[in-house]
């Protein structure tokens, strides 16, 4: 029973890379690098994997694959030219020669950046989901990689209520009353002040004063916000208007990524005034 020897061959080269669950963004010791653990979200649409397109300069479909588990994808037999990838969620595979989708994630998760190669400074934001151009030229290229990762959020926090202390009084908030959370194996790093408290003529941060105009040698609120290390807020005070009034400190937090939670939380305080008596 002759035996046999087999040697397979495949025509034009490859391209091909990893999606990674990149939660320090490109905030990388050297410069933007796009690593992590490899995903593919588990909750996508299409049969719970994102699909990796390969798009020609006419932005035409040549092949699409499924993004695997593990976060890696690869595209086999390529003939020489200049090439991009795009990772969408697609509910239904669109086919070669059909124009190429949008990029997309699903619900809740959010592209840090792309980059071809593992050299740190090269990762770029430059199209969210689309990698750069990638030459192919008689060699296969890898490490088209893909920077995904899920925002943290914010928790709303509530102290008890108090007797408003007039005049220009202020009241010290607990730090505790300002949380999040982020999914693993991310980490919320910092908190961002995103307005001025409701029912309040003041809040004070780490010892600035800020005020609505900035009046009387405060500091005016600022329309980006205060944005503060999670290891560096130390002290958050407020000055409550006169009366029985409920002060909302809107706030979000950031993670390493520097993705911050987009819907804001609060930590309210009510206030009443005078005091009470009662019995039974």
């Amino acid at each position: 029973t002759p035996a046999k020897v087999v040697a397979p061959f495949t025509i034009g080269q490859s391209l091909s890379g990893t999606v990674y669950n990149d939660v320090n963004g490109n905030n990388d010791p050297g410069g933007g690098l796009v690593d992590g653990v490899g995903t593919n979200t588990n909750t996508s649409s299409q049969s719970n994997h994102l699909t990796a397109y390969l798009v020609d300069s006419a932005g035409k479909v040549v092949k699409s694959t499924a993004v695997g588990d593990d976060g890696t994808y690869s595209f086999a037999d390529l003939a020489d030219g200049r090439y991009t990838v795009v990772l969408a969620d697609t509910e239904t595979v669109v086919a070669a020669g059909q124009t190429a989708p949008d990029a997309s994630l699903p619900a809740g998760w959010v592209n840090t950046g792309d980059q071809t190669g593992t050299t740190a400074g090269g990762a770029t934001t430059a199209t969210p989901g689309v990698s750069s151009d990638v030459e192919l030229s008689g060699s296969d290229v890898s490490e088209v990689n893909f920077g995904i990762e899920q925002p943290p959020e914010a928790n709303d926090g509530s102290i008890g209520s108090q007797r408003n202390p007039g005049g220009t009084k202020t009241v010290e908030i607990a730090l505790d009353q300002f949380s999040g959370s982020d999914p693993a194996p991310g980490a919320v790093t910092g908190y961002v002040f995103t307005g001025m408290p409701t029912n309040a003529t003041s809040i004070s941060i780490n010892g600035t004063v800020y005020t609505q105009d900035g009046a009387n040698g405060t500091t005016a609120f600022p329309s980006e916000g205060v944005p503060v290390k999670k290891e560096d807020l130390n002290e958050v005070l407020i000055d409550p208007e006169a009366g029985a009034v409920t002060v909302e400190i809107p706030y979000t937090v950031v993670d390493a990524a520097g993705e911050k939670d987009k819907t804001p939380a609060k930590v309210v305080a009510p206030f009443t005034i005078g005091q009470s008596l009662s019995g039974t």
